[in-house]
């Protein structure tokens, strides 16, 4: 059992170093992965290189956040820094969008900023690291491709919690000094659609068309609204409210949930994507 922060910590870095050092080097050696993600072969390597990103930041100024790569340690948050800047570079060989033609650019769009939300939220919580440590020329190109897709995906998102993802990637980028104010129609639209999931007592469902209530409950209609907090432009008209609208349902949802578990931290498990249970108690923290 772990009794204090530190425990915490050492035993999620003992977990996270192995995870990104074996991405890291699938990535170098250009590894062909055998199971590929519906939305296309890229959006599988995103997602094995991006998801761990939403825990990473509470380590960057970690100078033994180390990682093996090729033979030759690197720090974490330089390896994703020479990452992100290959794979939204105009002329990189590696070059996240490659493979995007018109015909699955919806869909390449929505996939991927689904991963690289996760970048944006560790930019967010660790600017020194990840962002003003490299050049503005390089923040630019980096922040133009992403805002480019993420506002496809904000324009026709898959219509579940999906809607966060294009939602954080903005917010975070405006706060960055990156916005487009055309995002203005489509976000007030997209924070209607996701006010319509809400169903009562603290509980959204995933999807107006198939309502669907499993671990997505947790992890992502609590843990986005509770990010939503800490990013969203505090001077938007509204913003408090939404805020306290948004703390009440943790309040009400949490008391529930908490029956989920057991003494021992175990808890049921119920709803598709089973290894979101290991994301299941990230609500709490947040609150």
């Amino acid at each position: 059992m772990l009794s204090n922060r530190k425990e915490l910590y050492d035993a999620a870095k003992r977990l996270y170093l192995p995870l990104i050092e074996r991405a890291a080097n699938r990535y170098k050696d250009g590894y062909i992965y055998d199971i590929v993600d519906h939305v296309g072969y890229e959006c599988t390597r995103l997602e094995e290189l991006f998801r761990p990103l939403w825990g990473i930041a509470p380590f960057l100024n970690d100078p033994d956040f180390i990682i093996t790569v090729g033979g030759k340690r690197v720090h974490v948050g330089a390896f994703v820094t020479d990452m992100i800047y290959e794979g939204t570079t105009p002329d990189s060989p590696r070059r996240f969008d490659l493979n995007a033609t018109p015909i699955n650019e919806n869909h390449f769009a929505n996939q991927a900023i689904t991963e690289l939300a996760a970048y944006l939220v560790a930019v967010y919580f660790a600017k020194d690291a990840l962002w003003l440590s490299i050049p503005k020329e390089k923040r630019d190109v980096i922040a133009a491709w992403i805002q480019k897709y993420a506002m496809i995906a904000l324009k026709d998102s898959w219509p579940n919690n999906h809607y966060w993802y294009p939602v954080l990637s903005i917010e975070i980028l405006k706060q960055l000094g990156y916005y487009d104010e055309s995002a203005d129609k489509y976000l007030e639209f997209v924070y209607g659609e996701l006010e319509e999931l809400y169903v009562g007592n603290g509980w959204y469902c995933d999807g107006k068309d198939f309502g669907r209530f499993d671990f997505y409950e947790a992890w992502a209609h609590h843990t986005y609204t509770l990010l939503w907090i800490l990013i969203a432009d505090k001077t938007t008209p509204g913003y408090e409210e939404k805020c306290e609208r948004y703390r009440e349902r943790s309040r009400e949802f949490l008391k529930l949930y908490s029956h989920y578990f057991d003494e021992d931290g175990g808890m049921c498990a119920y709803g598709r994507s089973i290894s979101y249970r290991f994301a299941a108690v990230s609500a709490f923290g947040l609150a």
